[in-house]
Parts: structure tokens; C-alpha cells; sequence
């Protein structure tokens, strides 16, 4: 029954990963709980590789609870995650911002 969870939890990942749009590289978080993917987004839009990133908080099944771009409209003010995690109790996901 384990076994079956996490095949389905790494299923819906990959399911998701590959739906992102317009992205050249995605990072998941999946929460201790297992209930969401926090994924963190490489945003192909500045023009030297500058990192900057979105964050999508899915859930098991793949679907969008919510997003925050951190890019600007330059593609070169934005902002880029330096670190992230979840907490023990899977209640927030934490990250800095360069």
C-alpha cells in the first residue's frame, strides 16, 4: 500500500513538471504530509540567465492552489530562490529570495 502512494505522489510530480509552460527548469518540494508540491520554477525570460523564478504549490493530483512570479518585466530585476523547504508539519514552505 506504501509502495502504491508513492509511485502515485511521484507519478502526479512528473505529471506536473512536465505540464509547466514555458520553463526551462523546474525543482520539486514535495511536503512531508504528501498533500502538495511546492515547485520552484526557472523563469526563461531573462536575458543572461539572471535565475529569476516563480513557485506553484500544487496538490497531489496536480493541480494549481496557487503560483507567485517573482520575475520582472526586464527579465534582469527580479527575483531568484536561494533556499526552500517545508516545515516538519507541512503547514508552510519556507524560501529566501535573491
Amino acid at each position: 500500500m506504501k509502495s502504491l502512494w508513492l509511485i502515485l505522489n511521484l507519478a502526479a510530480m512528473l505529471t506536473s513538471a512536465l505540464s509547466t509552460a514555458n520553463s526551462d527548469e523546474v525543482k520539486g518540494y514535495p511536503s512531508p504530509d504528501g498533500r502538495f508540491v511546492a515547485q520552484v520554477v526557472r523563469l526563461p525570460s531573462a536575458p543572461y540567465g539572471s535565475g529569476e523564478n516563480r513557485i506553484v504549490l500544487r496538490s497531489n493530483k496536480g493541480r494549481i492552489v496557487c503560483s507567485k512570479d517573482f520575475s520582472s518585466e526586464d527579465g534582469e530585476h527580479g527575483y531568484g530562490v536561494e533556499k526552500a523547504a517545508w516545515t516538519p508539519d507541512s503547514k508552510f514552505f519556507v524560501f529566501s529570495l535573491t
